[in-house]
């Protein structure tokens, strides 16, 4: 068994559904891609500005997730490893992606991404 941190970017007021639907979808993909790797996800992560998000808290309870808020400078040491450069992430929190740099950090050092980042309804993920 694999275990991968999936890294969350979103927007205010993104539901529960929208980002259940894109982990879902991702994990799908992982599976079918990788199956020699029996991906199964360890948690969420995201940038702690996002703690007040009532749809990310849902979707991890949902999802039977640990979801953990990781600090901007955590995201910003992880940024050279995204392949992801979204000028709206850049000019708003200073990283490619959030989601990106969210699951790097979050898999810890030399970790890699998996799947290219996915893009939802109001959220991404990696």
């Amino acid at each position: 068994m694999t275990q991968v941190a999936i890294g969350l970017g979103l927007r205010s007021g993104a539901s529960e559904a929208a980002i259940v639907a894109l982990v879902d979808a991702a994990l799908v993909q992982a599976r079918r891609l990788l199956p020699e790797l029996d991906v199964q996800a360890a948690g969420l992560f995201t940038l702690d500005s996002k703690q007040g998000e009532p749809g990310l808290h849902a979707a991890a309870l949902a999802l039977k997730l640990p979801l953990t808020f990781l600090p901007r400078a955590a995201l910003l040491a992880a940024d050279s490893r995204c392949p992801t450069r979204s000028p709206a992430s850049l000019t708003h929190y200073g990283v490619g992606s959030v989601a990106d740099a969210a699951a790097l950090a979050g898999a810890g050092e030399g970790a890699n991404l998996l799947l290219a980042r996915r893009v939802g309804s109001g959220v991404t993920s990696a």
